[in-house]
């Protein structure tokens, strides 16, 4: 007993004289920057968030930045800004560039000051869409979607697509049952195409992100799924209202910025992984500038 307790000692003191304790100095390392968003899309508003990081220390890792001055030109003329709203958020009324079109964003504060060229992708569009409920012995089922896309064979293009499940998920209240309507994002099980491959799309495994690389210019038939399949009974946790499948072709600042992203958060989730840092084009700071069209097609039930 005597040498239990000698050993549990000495192992206690071997633990304390192994451990440092390190005063942080809240503003030493740290250098506070602007992180600016801006996702550009036609048809859509035109909405900006401008922020400053904090300290490690602060209660809020952000602060927003007001009075910054925001517009947009195309070949010197301008064609609007943004006014601030609340929690570093910028919107205007002026109308978003067409597809194809190419802008000059400026922004100016004392804090940031830069200007950047921004170019909307080409239009984009799934093509005779189809879906298919298939059985999985012993008894498993897979929901499969699937579409044509023509590439353009003068751009070098870049693609985003993900599935969006709106249904009413069950809830118990004070011992009644009520139905909350909600829409997540839906895991995506794979695809049966090899030539939108990307290592990322295993890290991310609720979108998929892939270039024109294999098809450049040509008419492919992309097929992917989901084993989360829609519901149209009630039974279980929730009921199927609408699946919405979403492909984005965006421009090279936010296809890596995706890329980085996904990687990103893959690695805070491992246990021996760090978070990696995420591509940014804003001068001086962090966030993206970047610019996307999108084509919808919704699936009722």
């Amino acid at each position: 007993m005597m040498q239990q307790g000698l050993a549990l000692l000495l192992s206690c003191f071997c633990f304390q004289a192994c451990t440092k304790v390190v005063d942080i100095d809240p503003g030493q390392g740290v250098r506070p920057a602007p992180v600016f968003y801006a996702f550009i899309a036609p048809d859509s508003p035109m909405l900006f968030y401008c922020w400053k990081t904090q300290a490690i220390t602060d209660p809020e890792p952000l602060l927003p930045i007001a009075n910054v001055d925001i517009r947009w030109y195309r070949n010197g003329n301008l064609l609007g800004n943004a006014q601030y709203q609340a929690a570093g958020r910028y919107t205007s009324s002026a109308p978003a560039p067409a597809a194809g079109e190419r802008i000059s964003l400026l922004v100016n504060h004392p804090e940031l000051s830069w200007q950047l060229p921004v170019q909307v992708p080409g239009k984009v569009k799934m093509q005779n869409p189809d879906t298919a409920s298939i059985l999985l012995p012993p008894g498993g089922r897979y929901f499969s979607i699937s579409f044509n896309l023509s590439d353009t064979a003068a751009t070098e293009d870049y693609y985003r697509l993900y599935l969006l499940h709106a249904q009413y998920r069950y809830v118990v209240n004070g011992g009644q049952r009520d139905s909350v309507l909600t829409t997540i994002k839906e895991e995506i099980s794979g695809s049966e195409n090899a030539f939108i491959y990307n290592a990322v799309n295993r890290l991310n495994k609720t979108e998929i992100l892939f270039t024109d690389e294999a098809l450049n210019g040509l008419n492919k038939r992309l097929r992917f799924g989901t084993f989360n399949i829609p519901r149209t009974g009630y039974n279980g946790n929730y009921r199927t209202l609408r699946m919405t499948v979403v492909l984005e072709r965006v421009n090279q600042s936010l296809y890596r910025y995706y890329n980085d992203r996904a990687l990103h958060l893959s690695l805070l989730g491992s246990p021996v992984g760090q978070g990696g840092g995420i591509f940014s084009n804003v001068p001086g700071g962090y966030g993206v500038v970047g610019a996307y069209t999108a084509d919808v097609f919704h699936i009722l039930f």
